[in-house]
C-alpha cells in the first residue's frame, strides 16, 4: 500500500472537560445590634420594635443566627465615641475572630451618628475586615467593601450625622419658648417634682423630710462626713437613685453610689433649697422652698467655717490666736499644726514661712513650733494688760476746762480793765506801771483764747474716738468675767485684726494693735 493512500490513525480527540459541580449556597451568619438612644426611647419600647422588625427579616431572608447585641438597648447616644461604644466594641471583638457575615440593624443609623469622619471608617472597616456586610431591617444590603457601599456607607452614616444637629437645634428651640411660657426645663431639684400639665411645682416629702434634716445637722455643727455616714446608715436613697424611683426608671444595673461628704454639700450649697433655679438658662419663679434664705445663708457660714467637706473646725477653746497671731520675726501667718504620739494629739503653733520656705530663705529668729497652752495664756494675759493700759485714766494734772460762754465774760471783763488802765496810766506819774499792768492783762486773755480753742477742738474730737474708747472699756469688762476658751477666742476676735497679736522667738506675745 502506497504511503499516500495509507489511512492515517485519527488524532487523539481531547479530554472532555470534567463537568464544574453547583456551588453549594451557605447560609449567611448573622450578628443583630439593637441600640435606642436615650433611656426616654428604651422606655417607649422602641428596641422591642427593633427586634420585630429584624425577626421579620429573618422571616424571607433565612440566616444562622449569632447573636443580638443589646448594649445600647437601654440608651446609648449614637455620637458618642468608639471608646465609649461597648456594643460596637463588641462587634470589632467578634469581626476580629469572623463570626458573622452579617451585620444587622434597623438602619445603619442605629451604628452610628458620629460627625467623625475617623470613627465611621472604623466601624467600615470592621465590617470589611469580617468579609461582611450590612443589612438593615428593609431588606437593604450595602457592603462597604465595594465603592458603591463605600461611597453609599459614608454619605448616609454623614447624613445621620448632620440629623442628630438639626434635631439638637430643633430641641433647643422648643425648650427657650417653652422656658419663657413659665414650664421648667431641666432635672428637677431634690425635694420637688415639676407637674408639667398642671404647670406647678409640689413637694416629695420623703426627699424634703431628709433634706430639711439636712441643713439641721449643717448648722448645729455636724461634719459633712458623719450627716453622709447617718443618711447611709438609715438606708436612705441618694438623689439621683430617689430620681430614678421616683420617674419609674432602673438604675440600669448599676449600684447606686452611696452618701458622701460631696453629694451632702451640693445639697447644702445648692441655691434652689430656698427657690432660686434657672430653667433653660431663664430665671425660674414658684419653685417650693426646702429652708429660707437665712437658713441657707447660716449653713453656707458652717459649710466654709469647716474648710474642707467633712472636716470639722477646731474646738472652740483651741487656739485662741488662730488667724490673729503672726510670727514676730518674719511677719508670717501663724498655723495650728498637730501630731499624735501613744494616741494623743498634741497641738502647736508654727510659723507659715518654716513651714513653706527653703532653710535658705529662713529667718533664724523663726521656731518651728510653739506650745500651744503656752502662747495661748501668754495673749490673753498680754490682751488684759493692754486693754486695761487702755481703759485706765490717765495720771497728771488734767488740762483746765473752760465753756464758751465763761471764756466771753472773761475776756468781756479782761476788756474792761485793759480799757481803764489805759485811762488811768494817762494820768499816772510812772507810765511803765500802766505798761505792765496791761502786758498781764493781754496775757491772760491769750491764755484765756488758748483755753477755749482747746475746748473747741475737744467739742470736735471725732465721734469714733469715744465710741471706741467706750468699746475698750466694755472688752476690759467682759475679758475680766471671761471664763471658758470659748468667750476669750470670742473677745480676741472682737478685739484684733490679722496681725494685732505677734508671737516672740520663747513663744511669748505682744500686742501690736491700733489704738
Amino acid at each position: 500500500m502506497s504511503p499516500l493512500t495509507s489511512k492515517r490513525p485519527p488524532a487523539p480527540s481531547p479530554a472532555a472537560p470534567a463537568p464544574r459541580l453547583a456551588a453549594v449556597p451557605t447560609t449567611p451568619r448573622r450578628l443583630h445590634l439593637i441600640r435606642a438612644s436615650s433611656p426616654g426611647q428604651a422606655q417607649r419600647d422602641t428596641p422591642e420594635a427593633q427586634r420585630i422588625d429584624l425577626r421579620r427579616l429573618a422571616e424571607y431572608l433565612p440566616c444562622d443566627d449569632v447573636g443580638w447585641i443589646e448594649y445600647g438597648a437601654l440608651g446609648l447616644s449614637g455620637a458618642l465615641p468608639l471608646a465609649e461604644r461597648r456594643d460596637l466594641q463588641e462587634v470589632a471583638r467578634r469581626a476580629a475572630a469572623h463570626e458573622f457575615t452579617e451585620l444587622a440593624c434597623w438602619d445603619i443609623s442605629r451604628l452610628t451618628r458620629s460627625l467623625s469622619v475617623m470613627d465611621r471608617a472604623t466601624i467600615a472597616d470592621l465590617v470589611i475586615q469580617a468579609q461582611a456586610v450590612i443589612i438593615e431591617a428593609s431588606g437593604h444590603t450595602l457592603d462597604p467593601s465595594t465603592p458603591v457601599g463605600e461611597m453609599e456607607w459614608f454619605m448616609r452614616s454623614r447624613q445621620y450625622a448632620e440629623e442628630l444637629l438639626w434635631i439638637g437645634k430643633r430641641t433647643g428651640a422648643g425648650k427657650a419658648r417653652r422656658a419663657l411660657e413659665g414650664y421648667f426645663i431641666g432635672r428637677a431639684p431634690y425635694g420637688r417634682r415639676w407637674l408639667v400639665k398642671e404647670k406647678r411645682w409640689e413637694y416629695v416629702e420623703e426627699e424634703r423630710t431628709v433634706y430639711r434634716r439636712i441643713f439641721d445637722l449643717v448648722i448645729e455643727g455636724v461634719s459633712l462626713s458623719e450627716i453622709a455616714r447617718i443618711l447611709e446608715a438609715e438606708g436612705i436613697p441618694t438623689p439621683n437613685e430617689g430620681d430614678t424611683r421616683r420617674e419609674g426608671r432602673s438604675l440600669h444595673g448599676k449600684k447606686p453610689r452611696p452618701w458622701s461628704a460631696g453629694a451632702v454639700v451640693r445639697l447644702a450649697r445648692a441655691k434652689n433649697a430656698y427657690g432660686e433655679i434657672t430653667s433653660n438658662g431663664i430665671p425660674h419663679t414658684g419653685c417650693l422652698a426646702i429652708v429660707d434664705r437665712a437658713t441657707w445663708e447660716k449653713a453656707q457660714k458652717m459649710i466654709r467655717g469647716n474648710g474642707r467637706a467633712g472636716r470639722p473646725t477646731l474646738d472652740p477653746g483651741i487656739a485662741l490666736v488662730r488667724g490673729l497671731a503672726r510670727c514676730a520675726a518674719c511677719g508670717s501667718p501663724m498655723w495650728v499644726g498637730s501630731s499624735r504620739s501613744r494616741g494623743e494629739t498634741f497641738r502647736y503653733y508654727t510659723c507659715a514661712s518654716y513651714r513653706t520656705a527653703s532653710p535658705a530663705d529662713r529667718s533664724p529668729d523663726c521656731r518651728k513650733c510653739h506650745a500651744l497652752k503656752t502662747v495661748d495664756d501668754d495673749a490673753w494675759a498680754a490682751t488684759l494688760d493692754w486693754l486695761a493700759a487702755r481703759v485706765a485714766p490717765k495720771t497728771g494734772k488734767a488740762a483746765p476746762q473752760i465753756t464758751e460762754r465763761d471764756a466771753k465774760r472773761a475776756l468781756a471783763e479782761l476788756d474792761r480793765r485793759e480799757q481803764k488802765t489805759i485811762e488811768l496810766g494817762q494820768y499816772a506819774r510812772d507810765p511803765s506801771i500802766a505798761q505792765r499792768q496791761l502786758l498781764k492783762i493781754r496775757e491772760e486773755a491769750e491764755a484765756i483764747r488758748v483755753a477755749l480753742e482747746g475746748a473747741r477742738a475737744a467739742a470736735r474730737e471725732p465721734e469714733e474716738r469715744q465710741i471706741a474708747a467706750e468699746r475698750r472699756a466694755t472688752l476690759l469688762h467682759q475679758a475680766r468675767g471671761a471664763v471658758t476658751p470659748a468667750k476669750r477666742r470670742e473677745l480676741l476676735v472682737a478685739a484684733f485684726r490679722p496681725g494685732d497679736v505677734r508671737v516672740l522667738g520663747d513663744g511669748s506675745t505682744e500686742i501690736r494693735a491700733s489704738e
